[in-house]
């Protein structure tokens, strides 16, 4: 599936399968559901979801609801406390554990102007403020 979410494109054909979850309901099921977690190669992730007519996946004619596919954009946070829930330790540490040999830890003061711009950057973008500042290094370096 591909979809449009704020000009940027989500596709399931082209992102890295992170993980997937089903509630094991029957697909007739009202409350059924199955997402499966996607990275793009830009290090966003997304949901993709199908679900019954009670559930964030459904599909809306007119004014009923049916069974249906949705994509999600979310931010880094979420898509660590997705994963938190659905995913072995192994499968979480494999995505989001960084190598200790190849990443530290620094703390950096910016002034509110710069904070506004970095958490809006990273709304828009659907990543962390962590990332869109490693980004704007590597730009500058």
């Amino acid at each position: 599936m591909k979809k449009i979410i704020k000009n940027r494109v989500y596709d399931t054909s082209t992102a890295k399968k992170i993980g997937e979850f089903s509630n094991g309901l029957s697909y007739s099921d009202f409350d059924y559901l199955r997402e499966t977690l996607y990275r793009k190669k830009t290090g966003e992730y997304f949901l993709y979801g199908v679900g019954g007519a009670r559930t964030w996946a459904a599909y809306q004619s007119g004014d009923m609801w049916g069974a249906g596919e949705q994509i999600q954009a979310i931010s880094l946070k979420e898509a660590q406390e997705w994963a938190e829930k659905y995913l072995t330790a192994d499968e979480y540490l494999a995505e989001f554990e960084p190598d200790s040999d190849e990443e530290i830890n620094i703390r950096i003061r910016v002034d509110s102007e710069t904070n506004k711009k970095i958490e809006e950057k990273a709304e828009k973008e659907c990543l962390s403020k962590s990332e869109i500042i490693r980004r704007a290094i590597k730009n500058y370096i």
